[in-house]
C-alpha cells in the first residue's frame, strides 16, 4: 500500500535488508512496489518478497521463522471504511487478529523483536472535540475504527504484559501519488 511502499523505501535508503510480505492477488498487489521489483541492484539483493497471508498464522510463522527480523512494521490491514461494513469479520480478522498472531509470535519466539503498528485516527472519530489526543477516550464509529482500537488495546497490553518492545504511530488523513482513487480524498482531488 501506499504506507508500506514508502517505508520499504525509507528502510532500504537506510542499508535496511527488507522483506515484504505478499499474498497471493488475482488482480496483482504490487503496483507500489513495482519500481523495486523491477531494479535489478535492490530486488533479491536488499528487498525480498515472502508469500504468505496476515490470516494464515502457519506462513506469518514460517516467514518470521525464516527471516528472523529484528524488527517488524505492519501496514497490512483491510484500511478502506465503507468496505469494512460489507465485510466486517475479514476486517476485523486481517486488522487486529493478524496483529495478535504475530505478537504471539513474537512473545513465544523472540522478545527482542521490535514491532510497529500504525493506528488509524478512526478510532477517535465519534468524538465531539476539536482537539484529538491520545488521552481522548476511544470512541470509534466504523468497524474499520473498532478493528484499529482494539489493534491499538491489544499492542497496549502485550507491551505492558509480556514486556514486548512495540511501538506505534496514529495517522490522520495522508495522501500520496501512491494513494488509490477509491479513498474519498482523492475522488475530491480527482473532480
Amino acid at each position: 500500500g501506499q504506507d508500506g511502499s514508502y517505508m520499504a523505501e525509507l528502510l532500504l535508503s537506510k542499508k535496511y535488508k527488507v522483506f515484504g510480505l505478499i499474498r497471493k492477488s488475482a488482480t496483482g498487489n504490487t503496483k507500489n512496489i513495482e519500481h523495486l521489483i523491477n531494479n535489478p541492484k535492490i530486488y533479491n539483493k536488499n528487498f525480498f518478497l515472502e508469500r504468505g497471508d496476515l490470516l494464515d498464522t502457519v506462513s506469518i510463522n514460517n516467514v518470521i521463522a525464516k527471516i528472523k527480523p529484528h524488527e517488524i512494521y505492519n501496514f497490512a490491514d483491510q484500511d478502506h471504511v465503507g468496505w469494512s461494513y460489507n465485510i466486517p469479520s475479514y476486517s476485523f480478522k486481517a486488522t487486529t487478529l493478524s496483529v495478535i498472531e504475530i505478537l504471539e509470535i513474537i512473545k513465544r519466539e523472540n522478545k527482542k523483536i521490535k514491532y510497529f503498528q500504525p493506528i488509524s485516527s478512526n478510532i477517535y472519530s465519534g468524538n465531539k472535540q476539536k482537539k484529538i489526543s491520545e488521552n481522548n477516550v476511544l470512541y470509534p464509529t466504523s468497524l474499520y475504527g473498532l478493528a484499529k482500537s482494539s489493534t491499538y488495546l491489544a499492542c497496549k497490553m502485550y507491551k505492558e504484559l509480556f514486556n514486548l518492545h512495540i511501538c506505534g504511530a496514529i495517522f490522520f488523513n495522508h495522501e500520496s501519488p501512491r494513494r488509490s482513487d477509491e479513498y474519498v480524498t482523492k475522488k475530491i482531488v480527482k473532480q
